[in-house]
């Protein structure tokens, strides 16, 4: 039965599932194509870039770990030791590169430029000349190291360097003479691979190229955010010729490609793919560039000051099976990067040994195959909006915000980190959140419009707060009811029979109609429930079916109110030249039985017991004592709010009850008390008098205050009993006893 009512909604559920996907699926691709920001891609970046930095240790690096590369960094400290890098001999680089090649570096890659001569400014040439050295151009000569660096090169013979991209005369074109010294990849033109294109690139001089092992490039691109995400391995160089497209590679590529003995020749594309054999590939996006697998946060790649390595402070043999990078890392040389992992920038030469890492041991990341993804993404959708159908929009606030929440953790924790597997995040979320959306509304359309139509049906009977009660818990139109301590208000026309007996019928139930609207509108207003009218008179409760602490307030709040409306409703009976209409009221607070009380037929929602009964009786006193509001001490002891002004009467045995009750009028608020000096504060003094057994002074302050109010019965009460006991002080009591009703 149970999945009968669940499986109506199954048809409903594919069908949003599907719109929900189709449009989530065309915002991420315009946004990630159209946009020059995307904020799915920021969304899906931002969740990535802390799934970096929570993980400790990436156990892709298998093959070669980062123990076994060295950085050598031309660092702040080296700058201190060995002065401005620009005034640095070409002998300290060769030097270095000897030391780390004599020790049996496997590779070493120089992420460093060398572009120009070690050669002096033509100024020096001119400053000697005047100081009467003519043949200036010969000592200049001497002072350069670029040979030194061009043996050591040769020397090493697994030096690899580095070229940059001139891009600010794109009208330069790019001849073979210019790139014939590189090692470049071709392959057949494909609308697959959009690489970018180098624009002019500026090589190494001759005489370094000439020795190196290989020359390539050291792009490193950011993301519009300024972090560095993907790796630009590839990048293509000149025009397409014969069909043909060439292509350079990072200098990183160049040494893995040795290590592997694999030539150019024997290197093809797969789509975008770079396939260095039929097991060893790198898969690159369009754009030439892979998604770089960093470090964990508990391992690193050292680094190595360049003028330890130069003065033999690091032992040579350190080097020895390692794979070497040289490049700067001092903040001052403009090669700082930053990237997801760390929060501080690290130097690009890093990277470049991170990118290498990832292509040495197919560190790679796996995109998630997208028909598997739209499946399992229908699956989660549809199960979303199947489990949103059957929960309180509260419910399903919470329960959306878990799956989200979960789906962010299995994306990233599980698949990502343990896994290496990337979905498209933005997608996953995007749907999850548009099927909520798209349910929810639905829901409102059709569930929403059947329950108004009960709501109307039913709202000519029982008050709307029921009606919503019944609404939200269809189990509560089943008979039966809980106890609570609830406050109830009874209001009653004074004198209706003989005021009404003198008009006409219609007249009468206009007025009846009129009075009973106005005085509805603060018992509503202050969410409680117009349990009933009898007659002229109004039961109302407050606290259930709606539950609230302060029902004690709020029924005090109420009866305040309604004597506001009283003289609204008065102004119009007297423009029609009829008497005022004068009310009582009693409120009483206590435990009392709330709920669907009748036949299996024909029940009503409704509170019973003895505080009902007290509730009743209070208002019954109201004329009694000639007041307008009376609450019980119940009532004033639960108020919490502490801002009505009351005044205490004669404790009262009610009929058919053994105890007293406390009775209270309720004068007004606290704030308006000046308007009932000083009668209050002189009946305030009497009372306490009268306790004190004081009769005398009692006696007289009650008269004051039976000047001030005339008719007020609790004055004269308490006159009498100011005489009674002054007489026969063994008599004293406070209590009023009610015979009737």
């Amino acid at each position: 039965m149970k999945f009968k009512k669940i499986s109506r909604f199954f048809p409903r559920a594919f069908i949003l599932s599907l719109i929900s996907i189709a449009l989530t699926a065309g915002v991420v691709w315009l946004s990630n194509n159209k946009l020059v920001t995307s904020p799915v891609k920021q969304l899906e970046n931002t969740l990535y870039d802390l799934g970096f930095k929570g993980r400790s240790v990436n156990k892709a690096h298998k093959l070669i770990r980062p123990e076994d590369i060295a950085i050598v960094a031309v660092d702040n400290a080296s700058i201190d030791e060995l002065g401005r890098v620009q005034l640095w001999p070409r002998l300290y680089d060769g030097l270095v590169m000897e030391k780390i090649a004599a020790a049996g570096a496997i590779a070493i890659g120089v992420d460093m430029l060398y572009t120009e001569t070690d050669t002096l400014p033509a100024i020096y040439t001119r400053m000697l000349s005047q100081a009467g050295i003519m043949d200036s151009a010969k000592v200049i000569s001497a002072l350069s190291t670029d040979q030194d660096l061009s043996r050591a090169i040769e020397k090493a013979g697994n030096v690899y360097l580095s070229l940059f991209d001139n891009d600010a005369d794109s009208s330069r074109a790019v001849s073979d003479s210019v790139i014939r010294p590189l090692r470049l990849l071709t392959a057949p033109v494909s609308p697959e691979r959009k690489f970018s294109r180098m624009i002019y690139p500026q090589l190494p001089l001759a005489s370094f190229t000439r020795g190196a092992r290989a020359v390539g490039s050291i792009n490193m691109p950011s993301d519009l955010d300024g972090v560095v995400r993907d790796y630009q391995l590839v990048q293509q160089v000149g025009d397409e010729k014969d069909g043909q497209v060439r292509y350079l590679a990072n200098f990183p590529y160049y040494m893995l490609a040795d290590l592997l003995g694999v030539p150019e020749s024997e290197v093809r594309f797969e789509g975008s793919t770079l396939c260095l054999t039929d097991s060893f590939k790198i898969p690159l996006n369009r754009k030439g560039s892979f998604k770089i697998n960093w470090l964990g946060t508990n391992e690193d790649i050292r680094m190595i000051s360049f003028y330890k390595v130069l003065n033999d402070i690091v032992p040579a043999e350190y080097f020895k099976d390692k794979v070497v990078f040289i490049g700067a890392s001092a903040s001052g040389l403009e090669d700082i990067k930053t990237t997801p992992d760390a929060d501080d920038r690290v130097p690009g030469v890093k990277i470049h040994a991170v990118a290498f890492l990832n292509m040495i041991n197919q560190a790679f990341f796996t995109n998630f195959n997208s028909i598997w993804f739209y499946l399992v993404l229908l699956l989660i959708t549809f199960l979303i909006s199947i489990a949103l159908s059957n929960m309180e929009p509260m419910f399903g606030l919470l329960f959306l915000a878990g799956a989200m929440l979960l789906e962010i953790l299995v994306a990233v924790v599980f698949l990502f980190q343990q896994w290496g597997v990337m979905i498209p995040l933005g997608t996953l979320l995007g749907s999850t959140l548009l099927v909520s959306i798209l349910t929810t509304t639905y829901s409102y359309f059709t569930e929403q419009k059947q329950k108004r139509q009960l709501k109307n049906a039913f709202g000519t009977y029982v008050s709307a707060t029921v009606v919503n009660k019944i609404l939200e818990d269809p189990k509560s139109l089943m008979l039966g009811g809980t106890k609570k301590v609830l406050s109830v208000l009874f209001s009653d026309i004074r004198g209706f029979t003989n005021y009404s007996e003198k008009m006409d019928p219609q007249l009468v139930v206009t007025i009846l109609n009129r009075y009973l609207s106005a005085m509805s509108e603060p018992i509503l207003s202050h969410e409680g429930t117009i349990d009933k009218f009898i007659g002229d008179a109004i039961f109302a409760i407050f606290g259930a079916p709606l539950e609230f602490s302060d029902h004690a307030d709020e029924a005090c709040e109420v009866a305040l109110e309604m004597f506001h409306k009283l003289d609204e409703v008065n102004e119009w009976i007297v423009s029609n030249k009829f008497e005022p209409l004068k009310i009582g009221i009693g409120i009483n607070t206590g435990e009392m039985t709330i709920g669907n009380i009748g036949s299996s037929k024909r029940f009503d929602y409704t509170a019973i017991g003895d505080a009902v009964n007290l509730g009743s009786r209070t208002e019954g006193l109201t004329k009694y004592f000639n007041v307008s509001v009376l609450v019980t001490e119940y009532t004033k002891d639960y108020c919490k709010s502490g801002q009505f002004l009351f005044r205490a009467l004669p404790c009262t045995k009610v009929a058919g009850k053994a105890e007293t009750v406390g009775m209270f009028e309720l004068v007004d608020y606290k704030a308006n008390r000046a308007k009932y000096e000083p009668h209050i504060s002189l009946w305030e003094q009497a009372l306490q008098a009268f306790h004190d057994y004081k009769f005398d002074e009692s006696y007289d302050l009650f008269a004051q205050c039976n000047q001030l109010k005339k008719d007020d019965y609790a004055t004269e009460i308490y006159m009498k009993k100011c005489k009674e006991y002054k007489v026969h002080p063994e008599n004293f009591s406070n209590i009023l006893e009610m015979g009737s009703k």
